[in-house]
């Protein structure tokens, strides 16, 4: 099967993953999941704890202020840093974690994002169709987005060796989304 038809499949089984998930009660509907800044900031907090990926022994995570100035301009003129209230307040809005193997030739960077803008629990980009490049490298990087309320959670799969199969990124989604699936958001479980 080819690349192409492999991210398809990873595409569609997401899509009926968290389509048919849906037997779990939840604390808030998912149409109106809106986290608050500390909500992120404990899900960040969870997550770098207690989510574990198969394979990657090794995790590290952001756990100092990462105030990040910006030109204004890149902002559409919103702000100047990349923080809750785009001043220099300390309340960032992104955060890292970072896994590796055992080999440290595969690595996964979980990008925690979070945003003002109300979204629903979905995969909302994936890169499915490689690009003809002068490079070998394209091939060896997986990404995808989902969606988690207003929280982007970008993933970046890189595997030094050989191209990021559809069974690693599966595994990797599917790991998320179970840990993304079993959270609660107000920490009673």
């Amino acid at each position: 099967m080819n690349m192409f038809k492999k991210y398809i499949l990873l595409i569609l089984t997401i899509f009926i993953f968290t389509g048919c998930n849906n037997s779990k009660t939840s604390n808030m509907n998912d149409q109106n999941l809106f986290l608050s800044y500390q909500q992120y900031e404990d899900l960040f907090k969870n997550m770098s704890l207690n989510l574990e990926l198969e394979d990657y022994e090794e995790k590290n995570y952001t756990n100092e202020t990462n105030l990040i100035f910006i030109d204004k301009h890149f902002s559409f003129n919103k702000r100047k840093y990349l923080t809750l209230d785009g001043e220099d307040s300390g309340k960032e809005t992104q955060e890292m974690i970072y896994f590796s193997n055992k080999s440290k030739n595969k690595f996964v960077i979980l990008s925690l994002i979070y945003i003002n803008a109300h979204l629903e629990k979905d995969i909302v980009y994936i890169k499915s169709k490689p690009i003809k490049i002068p490079s070998s490298t394209y091939e060896k990087i997986g990404e995808y987005i989902f969606s988690y309320g207003n929280v982007l959670i970008k993933v970046t799969i890189i595997n030094n060796e050989e191209s990021v199969s559809f069974e690693q990124s599966y595994a990797i989604a599917d790991s998320i989304l179970d840990f993304l699936d079993n959270y609660n958001i107000d920490g009673i479980k």
